[in-house]
C-alpha cells in the first residue's frame, strides 16, 4: 500500500503532538477533498483540533504552474518543520532527508530507496 490510512494518522498524531508545545500548529499535506479526512481527527480533544490545518491539492486545477509553486511550498514546509511525520511517499521521504529537525518515520514502506531510516530519525512504531 503506498498510503497511510487515516485511522493510522488519527492514532499516531495525538502521541507525537503530545511531546510538543501545544502552540506547535498541525499541518496536514495531501490532495482530495476535506470529506475524505475527516476521519482523522475525529474523536481529538478540541484544543488538538483546533490546532490543526488541512492543505489540500486542488486536484481539478489544471494550472501546472500553480501546482508546480503549490508542491514547492509543501516541499519547503515540509522541509523546515520543527517535527515532521513522513508518509510513504517519495516525497514526504526526501523532505524528511532534507529536514534538519525531528523526524517520524514508519517503519515498513515496500519503495525501494524508502526502506532504512536515517540515524536520527526516530521510528513511529517505538512510540504506540
Amino acid at each position: 500500500m503506498r498510503y497511510q490510512k487515516n485511522n493510522w494518522y488519527n492514532k499516531i498524531i495525538p502521541i507525537i503532538s503530545n511531546r510538543y508545545p501545544s502552540y506547535y500548529p498541525i499541518v496536514i499535506h495531501s490532495e482530495g477533498k476535506m470529506e475524505e479526512f475527516e476521519s482523522i481527527t475525529k474523536g481529538w480533544p478540541k484544543s488538538l483540533f483546533d490546532r490543526t490545518i488541512f492543505k489540500l491539492a486542488d486536484l481539478d486545477n489544471t494550472d501546472n504552474y500553480k501546482k508546480k509553486d503549490n508542491m514547492l511550498e509543501v516541499f519547503h514546509e515540509m522541509v523546515s518543520s520543527k517535527a515532521f511525520v513522513q508518509s510513504k511517499s517519495g516525497f514526504s521521504y526526501t523532505a524528511g532527508i532534507f529536514n534538519e529537525n525531528e523526524n517520524y518515520f514508519h517503519n515498513g514502506n515496500s519503495a525501494i530507496g524508502q526502506r532504512r531510516p536515517l540515524n536520527d530519525w526516530h521510528i513511529v512504531q517505538d512510540l504506540i
